[in-house]
């Protein structure tokens, strides 16, 4: 496994198309909600600031991981994973689905 700045782990997730991970019920797949007022979610260097939100529904309940930049300042990655911690200090894999250009 190697490790990426946090700075390099927001490039890939600003230019995903969707994120994968594992649900209480399965594999959920969601768009990545990057923080800030451009939509691109800018890095403050703040340790407390929310930088990642995924949020979905299972079973009619709304779930959701934010990610804080103080505990992700250096971020695993693997194949097309990364792993980031959450709020509540789970580590949690994210497979980032890129779009792809497919022509016959």
């Amino acid at each position: 496994m190697k490790t990426i700045t946090l700075t390099q782990a927001h490039k890939i997730l600003q230019n995903c198309s969707a994120v994968m991970f594992d649900g209480n019920e399965g594999p959920i797949i969601t768009s990545p909600k990057l923080s800030g007022e451009s939509g691109e979610g800018e890095l403050t260097g703040e340790n407390k600031h929310l930088f990642l939100a995924l949020d979905w529904e299972e079973s009619g309940l709304m779930y959701e991981h934010n990610f804080l930049e103080g505990t992700n300042r250096s971020v695993a990655i693997q194949g097309s994973s990364i792993w980031l911690i959450n709020e509540e200090g789970d580590e949690v894999q994210l497979t980032v689905l890129v779009p792809a250009n497919l022509e016959v």
